[in-house]
């Protein structure tokens, strides 16, 4: 979807990120599986993004969960070299 609607991202971002501390699995899942797939656009990979979702993935205790995030920042180091 970040693909398709680019023009949309920024206004995700926030509430996204404020579900990543949700008590909800299913709602944090669903927050880092959309946050990951912006992270791996071009113009997010060098952002402050790519920090924050480093931040959340220490904090974070769900292995599933970890590993949407894991995926995404080891594609976006990538880019970052």
């Amino acid at each position: 979807m970040a693909a398709q609607y680019p023009d949309m991202i920024e206004e995700a971002i926030s509430p996204l990120l404020d579900n990543t501390a949700d008590e909800g699995t299913v709602i944090r899942w669903a927050a880092a599986y959309a946050l990951s797939r912006i992270l791996t656009t071009d113009q997010y990979a060098q952002s402050e993004l790519y920090d924050k979702l480093t931040d959340i993935c220490n904090k974070e205790e769900d292995n599933a969960i970890k590993n949407q995030y894991l995926k995404a920042l080891k594609k976006a180091s990538k880019a970052r070299k």
